[in-house]
Formats: C-alpha cells, sequence, structure tokens
C-alpha cells in the first residue's frame, strides 16, 4: 500500500524463516539473535513517524499481529498500544485533551497484554471492571469515568503482580520482547485450540452413528439378493469413517503447519516497503 501511494505508517515484518527457525533453535535463542534486528527497525520506525518508545513528547505506539500464510482471520491475538506506561498516558491525555480515552487505552492494554502475553485471564479483569461499576452505581462501561479508569490501571496492575508475581512492564522495550516471543507461539492459541475439540466432537458424534446403524444392520434377517448391497453399505460406511478421520488428520495439520510458519507483523507495515 505504501508503494502505491496509501499514506499507511511504517513497519516491519519478522518473516515466517524466522519462525521456522524458533522451532529448531527455541525462543530465547531466537529472539536474542533478533533482538539488534528489531532495534534498528524501531529506530527505523521512530525516526519516520518522529517519535520514540517511551518519549514524554511525542511517544510511539505499535501494535503486535501476527500472521500466515493462508488467512486465519480471528484465530490469533494482537496486542494494541504496546508502548503505553504510567508516563506516556499521562502525555497522551494532556495531548488529546481527553484523559478518560487516555486511560481507557492503557487499561485495555493492561488487560490484553496480560492475557496474551502472560496468560492472566480476561475474566479477572471483568470482575475488577463489575466490581467498580456497581460501586459507581452504573450498567456501562462508557458511564466510567477518567478516575474510575485511572484507579481501574492500578487495580489491573495488582491484578497482574499478585498473578505473575513481577510489575508490569512499564518500559516498551520489554514489552514489546514479550509480545514478540508469544507471537511465536500463536499455535497454542485457544483459538485454534476450540477448533481441535470441534473436530474431536465431531468423531465422537459421528462414530457412534456408525457403530449403532452397522450394529442394527447386522441383527437384522437379510434376504440372500440383499447380502451384496449390505456388504456395500458396510465398505462405504467404513471409508466414510475413515475418510472423516484423515479429513480431521489434514485439517489439523493445515492449522498447525499454517501457524507455525507464519509472520509475526509489527503494524504499522512493512520496514522492507520505502516511503516515497
Amino acid at each position: 500500500m505504501n508503494l502505491i501511494g496509501v499514506p499507511v505508517p511504517p513497519g516491519f515484518t519478522i518473516t515466517t524463516e524466522v519462525c521456522s527457525e524458533y522451532y529448531e533453535l527455541g525462543k530465547d535463542k531466537v529472539v536474542e539473535l533478533l533482538k539488534s534486528d528489531v532495534e534498528k527497525a524501531i529506530a527505523n520506525i521512530e525516526t519516520l513517524m518522529n517519535s520514540k518508545f517511551g518519549d514524554v513528547e511525542n511517544p510511539l505506539l505499535v501494535s503486535v499481529r501476527s500472521g500466515a500464510r493462508a488467512s486465519m482471520p480471528g484465530m490469533m491475538d494482537t496486542i494494541l498500544n504496546l508502548g503505553l506506561n504510567e508516563t506516556v498516558v499521562e502525555v497522551l491525555a494532556k495531548k488529546s485533551g481527553n484523559p478518560r480515552w487516555a486511560w481507557d487505552c492503557y487499561r485495555r492494554f493492561i488487560q490484553m497484554y496480560s492475557d496474551v502475553v502472560m496468560e492472566v485471564g480476561k475474566k479477572y479483569f471483568e470482575e475488577l471492571i463489575d466490581k467498580m461499576k456497581t460501586e459507581r452505581g452504573v450498567k456501562q462501561d462508557v458511564e466510567l469515568t477518567a478516575e474510575d479508569l485511572h484507579e481501574l490501571a492500578n487495580q489491573f496492575k495488582a491484578e497482574y503482580k499478585e498473578k505473575i508475581g513481577s510489575d508490569f512492564p512499564a518500559d516498551p522495550k520489554e514489552q514489546l520482547v514479550g509480545a514478540i516471543k508469544v507471537v511465536t507461539d500463536m499455535f497454542l492459541n485457544k483459538e485454534v485450540d476450540r477448533v481441535y475439540l470441534a473436530l474431536l466432537w465431531c468423531l465422537v458424534l459421528f462414530l457412534p452413528w456408525f457403530r449403532e446403524s452397522r450394529q442394527s444392520l447386522s441383527t437384522r434377517p437379510i434376504k440372500q439378493q440383499h447380502r451384496k448391497h449390505i456388504r456395500q453399505y458396510f465398505r462405504m460406511q467404513n471409508h466414510l469413517r475413515n475418510m472423516i478421520m484423515m479429513l480431521m488428520k489434514q485439517i489439523s495439520l493445515y492449522l498447525m503447519r499454517a501457524t507455525m510458519i507464519q509472520s509475526m507483523i509489527l503494524r504499522l507495515p512493512l520496514i522492507q516497503t520505502k516511503r516515497h
């Protein structure tokens, strides 16, 4: 899009080759090898955007997205507004003139990062939101004030520390490293697990039907002239069962491979594209 003149913000892509190396060398080793390249890429974005990670004048925020060669919409998670911390959110509140929006972005980022990167379930944060709405006597999130959301962000960080045992990361670069690590693990994504579970349910539902229908036919008196057709039915049934199991296996392999060869996209799109 950049090359055809569409005004999109800059970014960079960590390619599928790197994801393949991850499975050969291990997560920590690959992230360490990537460190210098990622730092250069971020520096380039900072130059293009005239902003910096954690800057008190013009802070840089990025989103981290995972992708795959085969489109899998909704299957893998995204981390938005990476780079927010207590200092940056105050800058956003001042520059935008909308402190409620700034604190809402921050509490959402804490919840998103905690869930996606550190696997602290969303339910813990939703419970805190519901509790605050009850205390404030409101029904909708939008009815919470900037002060409420500021307090909620602090509660979110306290919940994070209780579950993880350490403070929520304030350094944008530390946040980014955590996000890159978890994106390579997206093949274990809960949404993909649900697909596997659905496939298993198909197997559970279909196989008893095969067994019952076969037993039912085998107990009936069968005329000699029909035996040939019954044998053909059994063969067809076996073929159908094998096809279902083969299909399940192929879908599982497809999902695994499609995710394992994923790109890790930091959007803000490709750094390989040059601005003109």
